[in-house]
């Protein structure tokens, strides 16, 4: 479990010191309440830290620093960012009230990512440093130590008939909404990330077509896992490059009616699985001109079917409250229990 820094809460945008402003951006939806909505104290708390680099200690500037919303389990790498100045520091004043963690994206290729850790970089979210934003005050996190960048790299293939597969490697689970918004590269039959820093980092692969209707595999954390916190680490070695080749697997077709609400106000959009427990996507079907949809998932793991992310089966729960559906390992099918969709005759 990560580390918890219990500081007070504050409000939403991201500031750099020396008049230096970066605004905070909506990266989830829902998306948060802007700085105008918020109820702001008269003097907003702050979290500052200096961005250093690991062996010289010189500050480093131009270092973006994302403050990610734990709540967010579906890591959407935009909720508030700033940016090293010259002195290397970062100021976040006003984020809303929540719990944080902090992803780092050095801004030259000596240096690489990291999620800041309570000594040193990780790349693990899980041993992330997690802060609570404060009303008022300021929270000084420990410095952010840049160590030299290593890649990884690997081929991409489906696990029985050795088939190149096209998918997207990133250092979170993505809404292909806001997939700039995440640390990733594209890869087809083969990818190169590089820019990490020297740990063992778990990646997420989502095959083109986020495992829709369009896709012949499912998803996967490195290792193969459905689960992050299951994941296998890649060890990242600084100035080398590590070869990682991914297997992927066909999964389990879910599919059903994507139509929810009532005759009157029916509820359409994409459906999203999220993992049941940690609530990352896991597959998105978005076929706007049917009322049909259908996900790849890797069986063995639970998920959660969310019709644009807000309406939940069964019956508009919310994702807290939505069904646990146990993924088997032959064809499943689960409709929403909404107006039933035109059917060709």
């Amino acid at each position: 479990m990560a580390p918890d820094l219990s500081i007070p809460r504050t409000a939403a945008t991201a500031v750099l010191s020396l008049a230096v402003s970066v605004t905070a951006v909506a990266g989830a939806l829902p998306a948060p309440v802007s700085a105008a909505g918020a109820s702001v104290a008269a003097e907003p708390g702050r979290i500052t830290t200096v961005v250093r680099d690991g062996g010289t200690g010189a500050a480093v500037a131009g270092v973006t620093v994302h403050a990610v919303s734990a709540q967010e389990r579906f890591a959407d790498l935009w909720d508030a960012r700033a940016a090293s100045d010259a002195t290397g520091t970062v100021v976040f004043e006003g984020l809303l009230p929540g719990r944080y963690s902090f992803f780092v994206q050095p801004g030259d290729p000596a240096h690489g990512m990291q999620w800041l850790g309570v000594r040193g970089g990780t790349g693990d979210r899980d041993t992330a440093l997690v802060v609570t934003a404060p009303a008022d005050g300021v929270r000084t996190l420990p410095e952010v130590r840049l160590d030299p960048a290593g890649a990884i790299t690997g081929t991409l293939t489906e696990a029985v008939s050795g088939t190149p597969v096209t998918a997207q490697v990133s250092v979170a689970s993505m809404d292909p909404l806001w997939r700039e918004t995440t640390p990733n590269v594209a890869g087809s039959g083969r990818y190169t990330f590089t820019g990490l820093g020297p740990y063992r980092w778990k990646l997420f692969f989502s095959p083109d077509g986020t495992a829709g209707p369009a896709s012949t595999v499912a998803a996967h954390w490195s290792g193969n896992a459905a689960d992050r916190r299951r994941a296998h680490g890649i060890p990242v070695v600084a100035g080398q490059t590590t070869v990682a080749d991914q297997l992927f697997r066909t999964g389990t077709v879910v599919s059903g009616n994507a139509v929810g609400g009532t005759p009157d106000q029916p509820v359409l959009g994409p459906v999203y699985a999220f993992h049941a427990s940690t609530h990352e996507i896991m597959a998105v079907s978005d076929a706007p001109d049917s009322n049909r949809y259908a996900v790849r998932l890797l069986p063995g793991q639970r998920v959660k079917l969310c019709i644009a992310r807000t309406w939940c089966y069964p019956g508009g729960a919310d994702l807290d409250h939505a069904a646990a559906i146990p993924v088997p390992s032959r064809p499943l099918v689960i409709d929403f229990p909404g107006p039933a969709p035109n059917r060709p005759e």
